[in-house]
């Protein structure tokens, strides 16, 4: 931590408790740390060690027929980025008044769905071998295990799950498909493992099919047309 002067003890406190309340529901931890001062922002560094089991969740492992699954509805991190920029304040924090919708697309900003237990549950299980986050957006981070895979992606863009809000309301199919920070995992499982995600418990969203030719396609009922692998970029001006 490295903490500016205008930081109060009690604002550090609850920073504290939050992270040792975060680290009792994953079951890590906290093992050490260094503070700092820092001349005028708070700055918050974490380094998480483990130990990798025999069964890792690669990006190499996508196999042709495979289905193509997300954890968690997409798009609210880049639309609330959007509102942020446009001035929006996320006054409560984190929510506990769930009837005021509207900022639920703020809060999930923030607070992005945990996903130790499934992506121990996937590996252990041997339901899934690869995977990757979606930090940079589904057909980005889609294209980075193609890659590592050699192969291709039908997505079917009707399936896409879109992070609802409001009354009725949900986020766009461009946020869905593109938009970053969303930290849930996209992976894949072969037809004959499917059968384990209901028999796991795990409730994750079907959005498309591994195929050998190397190109992302995206599907609308009967249209298809080839994806630009568009996401974010850290490193664009």
């Amino acid at each position: 931590l490295a903490i500016p002067k205008k930081c109060s003890d009690k604002e550090i406190e609850k920073l504290l408790k939050g992270i040792l309340a975060l680290s009792k529901k994953e079951k890590i931890k906290l093992i050490g740390g260094d503070l700092s001062k820092s001349p005028n922002k708070l700055v918050i560094s974490i380094t998480a060690f483990g130990v990798l089991d025999k069964k890792p969740l690669l990006r190499n492992k996508a196999k042709k027929g495979g289905y193509i699954f997300v954890s968690s509805p997409l798009g609210a991190p880049d639309e609330a980025l959007k509102l942020f920029k446009k001035g929006a304040v996320l006054e409560e924090f984190p929510l506990s008044n769930k009837i005021k919708k509207e900022n639920q697309l703020l809060d999930r900003f923030f607070r992005a769905p945990s996903q130790t237990r499934l992506g121990m549950i996937l590996s252990k299980k041997s339901i899934s071998f690869c995977s990757i986050d979606i930090s940079d957006g589904l057909l980005k981070d889609l294209s980075r295990i193609l890659k590592e895979s050699e192969a291709g992606a039908v997505v079917d863009t009707d399936l896409i799950p879109k992070f609802a809000f409001g009354d009725g309301k949900e986020t766009s199919l461009e946020s869905a498909l593109t938009g970053g920070e969303e930290q849930t995992l996209l992976f894949t499982v072969s037809p004959d493992k499917e059968r384990l995600l209901k028999a796991n418990k795990i409730k994750a969203f079907k959005v498309g099919k591994i195929i050998s030719e190397k190109t992302i396609f995206l599907k609308s009922g009967r249209k298809m047309r080839k994806a630009n692998a568009m996401g974010f970029d850290h490193f664009s001006k």
